[in-house]
């Protein structure tokens, strides 16, 4: 329908002269325009762009092409009695462009309807009340008055934001051509009252609210005319807030935020498509937020015990749900003779059901949309759900009742419920392995299912399976394909007891056992799927991981340059101590000879650490390979020595055992208890050296006058005191329940009271830490369970303290000063004086402990040495062959790991995948498995080798 842009113009619109301004311009762009190359797309159910003559952004040209695209849209969809409400937020450059794109609806005989005014809101009720036979709303606005954008919004016919998989036929239909013609706006395009005091006559009966007080927060496009207008209706004090790039964590918080510093009484979030909303209510001072099916849970508690009108109207009558809605309101329903009706797709159900729609009370999916008895078309109404739920507030203020005291008295009258949804990134042959071991072991996370269902849709791609466990929990699986999407949908129910010593502390929900322990279950499942999936898909490290640690090596290596600029810096320049380092090895042979088996001993503390670690995981029923052990323990020193206080090298550990299938628990156990004698020993050692120190090093240590002494002494005691209080916090933390209960219920009360880290669901975390907790208790009372095994471990952590590499390198570099002239002998005395360097340096935060080492090395160990030149000959020896060449043989040995995991994730994909194709020749040509750890081991051997002969080669030549 090409047409002359200057004719046909609705004469009685007051911007005309706009329009045909903007036909105008549009006459200029059309010769000027290139090949376009058609970019907009609708994310979110939004399309956001700026305003510009490019073909890539919004203007008459592309807007017009929009329009023919919606159409296309409409078509694939087969869309009967296609009904189009296009309207705008009354900005100048809205409407015009709202114009052009229903022009181009109407070319191609989409009946389109205008709002009568410039005042629409974009709640998707504004339309839905009026006309129940549209097939959606395309609601222009414009975000921000003083920028170029403009924001285009897609509803579809049930009111909510156009979904991913609707947008997906939409942009598929996007091409890279266009049609160079715009559709002029027809005079003949209907006009419907959609303005703000249309759809308000639609909400509910007028009443006083003004006993509370209300924040409210959304998105950026939300009309506040209308938000004005509909508070004023209730006489409701309130305080709104916006924000730009909405998620729904972000709007309940700000709201609640908003709401503490306002002081009041609820705090709403409107989602991002404005069709629902979040709520939390202030309860004892904290802001409790309750989900969806809680609201409709406390909605039908309402109307069953305290609206005495709408009780005898409610029976008989339906609640219709969807899967994924929760069941706490089925059980409240059925006690009251009120019948449950689930579907999958409950819109459509309610759409074709003419006796559904006639006799429900309400519909709900549990998690976006609630339909409350009253509501015209089956929409969901976010004000006018909203306005029943603030009389309901109000109400019970009344009577100095919140919603949340409600939701504990529906669990004392029904017995304790609990409903969650939770998402995994999984992808479709992962959760084909998942659903099979479901199906084939009727068992997981060490729980019996007793019966199994296959959930069916219509949709061949979506897959889904309904477990119920022995203790009657419910979890649906439900994946997504196309989204590498698994929803796991977790329903559970305690039968309310009849005995009343059973009714523990049912005021509050946090502090109920059996509320928890259901939660506790919830996170063994959600758990043993998360390990499931990692243990099925590996994790990629992220670009701030490499960021974080190039930066510790980065200063792990300044530190060093700075050490042979000033430590390490004789008369001469930085190089004259390698020189004379370097003539002293080849003048003393023994030395020379020793070198190479001094450095080996490095390993002692790697080959200790191993059989400790073995030894913990072997006690919890863990099959280890001792490979696996030595690996982990080697590849743990360069993290330890590039992180501050060196804390990495149990990570690492942790990183590789649990990519050799080590069970998580067990793992964090055995971490925790290793590091738990770490401290035991660092602090038993300083107790008993530290004393012997002060006859040994007395000079050094108890010399007041000098702040290098006073400074070492300090730095010992605070060491020995951090030792002590670091095995108390590991050790409580690892046994006692009391304090890990006492702590849990502090970090909740945090969570509740501080604005900036408001929880949506406490007692969730609460039973997360419970859970982690329980585990860690449990795995380290298997660890430590006698006497005869404490002591076994706490030998092999204090092995590497007695065998230190360090002294025999002093004696046998002839440096040191001779037996009779060191308290206790040239070994002994060594040990004490390391004792001492351990302590003062526990509380170093350098990489490692690297710098402080060296300098604290220096004045601890002057007094072994005849001169201060030869303590620092000997300090960077030190340095050199247990610091750097041990971190540099890690790194390499890590980065051989690192490439050889990633070959093993790339043949194990390959498996997975064959494992769900048929067995043919071509399969059987296939390799499985990789050869890259053979290869490089043989390698290492022979690059240790020509080392080491080389090494001898050069001195012995």
């Amino acid at each position: 329908m090409n047409k002359d842009p200057s004719k046909n113009i609705n004469p009685d619109m007051s911007d005309n002269n706009i329009f045909l301004k903007s036909v105008k311009n549009f006459t200029n762009l059309k010769g000027s325009i290139n090949e376009p190359s058609f970019s907009l797309e609708i994310i979110n159910g939004r399309i956001i762009s700026k305003i510009d003559n490019d073909s890539n952004f919004i203007n008459e040209l592309t807007i017009s092409n929009i329009g023919d695209k919606f159409v296309s849209y409409l078509k694939l969809m087969k869309l009967n009695n296609k009904k189009v409400l296009v309207a705008s937020d009354g900005n100048l450059d809205s409407k015009v462009f709202s114009q052009i794109f229903a022009s181009s609806l109407k070319s191609n005989n989409i009946k389109v309807f205008f709002n009568v005014n410039n005042e629409t809101n974009n709640f998707a009720a504004s339309f839905s009340n009026i006309d129940s036979t549209f097939n959606g709303m395309v609601f222009f606005s414009k975000p921000y008055e003083k920028k170029k954008i403009l924001l285009i919004s897609f509803f579809d016919h049930n009111g909510s934001l156009m979904t991913s998989e609707h947008a997906l036929l939409f942009n598929e239909n996007i091409t890279k051509t266009m049609d160079l013609n715009l559709k002029a706006y027809d005079e003949k395009i209907d006009m419907i009252d959609s303005s703000n005091e249309k759809y308000l006559s639609t909400l509910g009966d007028l009443q006083d609210l003004s006993n509370i007080g209300v924040s409210i927060n959304s998105s950026y496009d939300m009309n506040p005319k209308i938000i004005n207008n509909f508070f004023s209706r209730f006489n409701i004090k309130y305080s709104k807030s916006t924000t730009t790039k909405p998620t729904a964590n972000k709007n309940i918080k700000r709201a609640i935020f908003n709401s503490i510093k306002n002081k009041d009484d609820v705090a709403v979030s409107f989602l991002q498509d404005n069709n629902t909303f979040e709520l939390a209510i202030k309860h004892k001072k904290q802001y409790k937020y309750l989900s969806l099916n809680d609201l409709t849970a406390i909605y039908l508690y309402y109307k069953i015990k305290y609206d005495n009108n709408e009780y005898e109207k409610i029976q008989n009558k339906y609640i219709v749900m969807s899967g994924s809605a929760g069941k706490l309101v089925s059980i409240v329903a059925k006690k009251n003779n009120i019948k449950v009706v689930k579907y999958d797709d409950f819109y459509s159900e309610l759409s074709n059901n003419k006796d559904l729609q006639l006799g429900s009370l309400l519909a709900t999916n549990g998690k976006n949309y609630l339909i409350t008895k009253g509501q015209k078309n089956y929409i969901s109404d976010p004000l006018y759900n909203l306005q029943l739920f603030l009389k309901i507030i109000s109400f019970f203020k009344e009577q100095n009742k919140t919603l949340y005291d409600i939701l504990v008295e529906i669990n004392m009258v029904y017995g304790i419920y609990r409903h969650s949804v939770s998402e995994q990134y999984i992808d479709d042959l992962t959760a084909r392995k998942l659903f099979h071991i479901l199906t084939s072991e009727m068992k997981f996370a060490d729980q019996k299912i007793i019966r199994l269902t296959k959930i069916d849709f219509k949709d061949n791609d979506i897959r889904g399976i309904k477990a119920i466990f022995i203790d009657k929990t419910e979890i649906e699986f439900i994946h997504l394909p196309k989204q590498d999407l698994l929803k796991i949908y977790f329903s559970s129910h305690i039968e309310k007891s009849q005995k009343e010593n059973d009714q523990e502390e049912l005021t509050s929900l946090e502090k109920n056992k059996n509320y928890i322990n259901l939660i506790v279950r919830e996170k063994m499942i959600l758990e043993s799927v998360k390990v499931f999936k990692d243990d099925q898909t590996k994790t990629k490290t992220s670009w701030k991981d490499y960021f974080k640690y190039f930066t510790f090596i980065l200063i792990f290596f300044l530190i060093f340059i700075i050490l042979f600029n000033t430590i390490y810096n004789i008369d001469g320049g930085p190089e004259v101590i390698f020189i004379k380092l370097n003539q002293l090895i080849m003048e003393n042979k023994t030395l020379m000879h020793l070198i190479p088996l001094i450095l080996l001993l490095f390993l002692v503390p790697t080959i200790c650490n191993s059989i400790l670690i073995g030894r913990m995981l072997r006690v919890q029923g863990q099959k280890v390979k001792t490979r696996h052990l030595v690996v982990s323990s080697m590849i743990g020193i360069v993290i330890s020595n590039i992180t501050p206080l060196s804390i990495g090298g149990d990570l690492a550990g942790y990183w590789y055992l649990r990519r050799k299938s080590f069970e998580r628990g067990p793992l964090i156990a055995t971490f925790l208890a290793s590091s738990l004698l770490y401290q035991v020993v660092g602090a038993i050692t300083s107790l008993i050296f530290i004393p012997i120190g002060f006859i040994a090093y007395g000079d050094i240590l108890l010399n007041f006058s000098s702040p290098i002494s006073i400074t070492i002494l300090s730095l010992s005691l605070i060491g020995f005191l951090g030792n002590v209080i670091g095995a108390i916090f590991i050790g409580i933390f690892s046994f006692s329940e009391k304090t890990q209960s006492f702590f849990i219920k502090i970090w909740i009360s945090l969570i509740a009271w501080i604005p900036f880290i408001i929880s949506r669901d406490p007692n969730s975390k609460a039973a997360s830490f419970q859970y982690e907790f329980s585990k860690i208790r449990s795995s380290s009372l298997m660890i430590f369970q006698n006497i005869r095994l404490s002591l076994e471990f706490c030998f092999w952590r204090i092995v590497p303290f007695f065998i230190n590499p360090a002294a025999f390198l002093a004696i046998a570099s002839g440096m040191m000063k001779p037996n009779s002239d060191l308290w206790g002998g040239q070994y002994i005395n060594f040990i004490i004086a390391s004792s001492i360097l351990q302590a003062a340096n526990a509380i170093s935060i350098t990489p490692g402990g690297s710098g402080t080492s060296q300098f604290l090395q220096i004045e601890i160990f002057s007094k072994m040495f005849s001169n201060w030149e030869d303590n620092k000959m000997f300090s960077l020896l030190s340095t050199i062959m247990f610091s750097i060449i041990p971190t540099v043989v890690s790194a390499l040995m890590l980065l051989t790991v690192w490439i050889g995991e990633k070959r093993l994730d790339k043949y194990d994909k390959i498996k997975r995948v064959l494992i769900y194709e048929d067995e043919n020749q071509q399969n059987k040509s296939i390799r499985k498995y990789t050869r890259f750890y053979k290869i490089a081991f043989i390698i290492w051997i022979l690059s240790l080798a020509i080392i080491f002969i080389g090494y001898y080669a050069i001195y012995m030549s």
